[in-house]
């Protein structure tokens, strides 16, 4: 994996009004207007598009970040990784600042799309989602090659870091081949839930209430 020390140099460190303050309840991080996406080759070009930049198969790079559909009932968060004029990792970005609120939980599953999902097509991805506090040190929550269209959960914990800034990291790369052919790599349903989930009581007719 190319070394990702290189995308930490940014958004840390930025101003209060610049991190998205997460409110009690779920967020999806889909919602969030405030991100940006980059792109690392294997041989150290880079680059950073707009902020807020969502699109498919950008122009010269191939990249790609965009809400891609559902599959097997999970909306699917699309980050391709390059795969004009070369190969290397895609991420995307998003500078939060999380409230005082415990437990706080990051939500994901991960999964190629069903189709590429093959031998003669992609080899997989690589998957890796990291937080790192403002003035901290980067935590690695998932880091995983995956090449199957079924749904791998995950469950991170970010009540550690409740009250501060935190840069947050999605990142696809190629497989252990490099070849980003077919590299559909899915987030599905990345959220993030602040505070204790709270499930409704079952539902009774008024004539049963005593």
């Amino acid at each position: 994996m190319i070394a990702s020390v290189v995308l930490w140099c940014s958004v840390v460190g930025a101003s209060q009004e610049d991190a998205v303050l997460l409110p009690p309840g779920q967020t999806r991080l889909a919602d969030l207007g405030g991100y940006r996406v980059g792109y690392v080759y294997t041989d150290g070009r880079s680059g950073v598009m707009p902020p807020g930049w969502t699109g498919h198969f950008h122009g010269t790079t191939g990249i790609s970040y965009t809400v891609f559909g559902h599959q097997d009932g999970k909306e699917c968060l699309l980050i391709h990784c390059p795969w004009r004029r070369g190969t290397g990792i895609t991420y995307a970005e998003y500078v939060l600042q999380l409230p005082e609120i415990r437990p706080i939980v990051l939500e994901l599953s991960i999964a190629m799309k069903n189709d590429v999902a093959r031998p003669d097509r992609s080899d997989g991805c690589q998957f890796r989602v990291c937080v790192r506090p403002a003035g901290g040190s980067e935590q690695v929550l998932v880091n995983e090659h995956y090449a199957r269209a079924e749904w791998k959960p995950f469950r991170c914990d970010l009540t550690p870091h409740a009250g501060r800034q935190i840069l947050l990291r999605l990142e696809t790369g190629p497989g252990p081949k490099g070849n980003a052919s077919w590299d559909y790599a899915f987030f599905g349903d990345p959220q993030i839930v602040v505070g204790e989930e709270r499930t409704a009581p079952p539902f009774r007719p008024i004539w049963d209430l005593k």
